[in-house]
């Protein structure tokens, strides 16, 4: 009773809660039991339970999961809609009319008796389509035939909308239809497709989007997407954000020019994809971000996805990049050299490839030359540098660089 947090008002208790809510484990594992951190607050006291139930604002982010990684039995799935219909409606109740986000992942194969989860689920989407601000679905992609009926409908407080499904059809062939010309507020976008056993269609406002992603998948597979909707991007005159999952070959056809893109993600999603199928057609004169990265270390992977592709965006591009961040994957170092030739104003590098090797001896950032502090003649504005290494060798190399760039307040 003497605890100073008996005596914070509700108000900021809600607050309290809400940041707990957002940012804290609040995924719901439907594999298991119905629960999260609303649940665990609520339990505390009867202080803390009236709080929880008197703020809807605490009602509007759902996050369920489900898994078959938990040792429970397929049959499982049987009890998919009594645990999440109730859940969700709840949620739905609780949020008052407060617009409301939506995740939902499952991570298991695609079996017909999920199917009947979808069904409820469509009722749910279309039935409250006002009040969805966000959806988010990862699911496999033999559900979408089912899961796109749920437009056309109202969706004007939709902000973003990610939907993300394996490549590996089971189903028949079909098609599936996406319209979402009524989301007006719509301004990112994610998509990641199924594969070729499903003809989908997606209807959506292009031009007023400021982030895409197509085929960004997080695991490798033969992805569809970008090779589907490659012209689409050409489209997207406002974005300033967009990811690019590389997968079967493309032809781009008339050079893209993406005036406000200011961050690039691309990620190779299938052994034997090369950049030249989308990169060579790219223009992105405010570009300040290049992040490259792979979904696996696979050894097979090791492979010439990419030749001098970046190094000329960047050239043709003419832009002041800011940021190069490269992750597990093969890039060389003569590719590394000659994207920082066009990258005078970079600030952060972050250089760790796949396979790793010995690059401090080709790679010298530093700003000494004998007892004189000059500035180095390539990335003389960088103030961030991570780089992967092999041996301690390299580690002091490394170190060296890093102690010489102190003037330039580095860090690393």
């Amino acid at each position: 009773l003497r605890s100073p947090v008996k005596r914070l008002p509700p108000e900021i208790l809600a607050n309290i809660f809400h940041f707990c809510v957002v940012h804290g484990s609040d995924q719901i594992f439907m594999s298991i039991v119905v629960q999260g951190p609303l649940y665990d607050l609520a339990r505390v006291c009867h202080t803390w339970r009236e709080v929880v139930h008197s703020y809807p604002i605490l009602w509007t982010d759902v996050n369920f999961y489900f898994s078959d990684s938990y040792p429970y039995p397929f049959a499982n799935r049987t009890e998919d809609v009594s645990r999440v219909i109730p859940a969700l409606d709840m949620w739905l109740k609780k949020s008052s009319t407060l617009p409301i986000s939506l995740t939902l992942t499952d991570v298991r194969d695609y079996h017909s008796v999920t199917r009947d989860l979808i069904y409820i689920l469509v009722d749910r989407l279309r039935n409250n389509s006002r009040r969805w601000r966000s959806i988010s679905l990862q699911l496999p992609g033999d559900y979408y035939p089912l899961l796109f009926t749920f437009t056309p409908c109202d969706l004007a407080s939709l902000e973003h909308l990610s939907i993300d499904g394996n490549m590996y059809g089971q189903g028949r062939p079909t098609v599936a239809h996406l319209n979402l010309q009524s989301a007006t507020n719509l301004k990112s976008f994610a998509y990641n497709g199924p594969g070729n056993f499903v003809n989908d269609r997606i209807s959506v406002a292009w031009n007023r989007l400021t982030e895409v992603s197509l085929g960004f998948a997080s695991r490798p597979g033969v992805s569809n997407t970008l090779r589907r909707y490659i012209r689409q991007l050409a489209q997207c005159q406002n974005i300033t954000t967009c990811s690019l999952g590389l997968g079967l070959p493309i032809h781009a056809g008339q050079p893209i020019t993406l005036p406000y893109l200011r961050t690039l993600r691309v990620r190779p999603i299938l052994f034997g994809c090369h950049a030249r199928s989308v990169v060579d057609a790219l223009i992105l004169p405010q570009l300040q971000a290049l992040e490259i990265d792979a979904v696996t270390l696979v050894t097979q992977w090791v492979e010439r996805w990419h030749d001098c592709q970046f190094s000329n965006l960047l050239a043709r591009s003419s832009c002041s990049l800011e940021r190069l961040h490269i992750r597990n994957v093969y890039f060389p170092i003569e590719e590394l050299l000659r994207c920082l030739a066009h990258s005078r104003d970079l600030k952060s590098l972050c250089f760790i490839p796949y396979p790793r090797n010995d690059i401090s001896s080709e790679l010298d950032v530093s700003r000494l030359a004998g007892a004189e502090l000059v500035v180095s003649p390539i990335v003389p504005r960088l103030q961030e540098l991570k780089l992967a290494c092999t041996s301690e060798t390299t580690v002091e190399r490394i170190m060296k660089m890093v102690v010489s760039r102190v003037g330039a307040s580095a860090n690393a």
